[in-house]
């Protein structure tokens, strides 16, 4: 559960270290599964995402949503005028993940 800015800055400085640790780019792949991200976390949430992918991210896929953080993440994406990303399941992450690994490839 990401309650407020605290959680999200604590969760996205460890991301952030462990990532730039291996000096290099990643494709993403975002289990919503079980996660909470409570109204007043959601704008710190958007802005350290955009900041982690923007970056280090190659490409970013989520999954498994509730519809609460489904809408947030697509009212947020069209703001930015960006793709959502957003699938149902694992698979369909890891698949859509091997397709852009692919375009890159090319």
């Amino acid at each position: 559960t990401f309650d407020g800015m605290t959680t999200v800055n604590d969760f996205y400085d460890v991301l952030t270290v462990s990532i730039e640790a291996t000096d290099r780019k990643w494709f993403f792949l975002v289990n919503y599964n079980n996660t909470r991200i409570n109204p007043d976390a959601w704008y710190q949430w958007a802005i350290r995402s955009r900041r982690i992918n923007s970056a280090h991210s190659l490409g970013t896929v989520r999954f498994d949503p509730d519809e609460a953080a489904k809408k947030e993440i697509i009212k947020r994406a069209a703001t930015d005028e960006s793709d959502p990303n957003l699938v149902s399941t694992r698979q369909q992450a890891l698949d859509r993940i091997a397709h852009m690994r692919t375009d890159k490839l090319l």
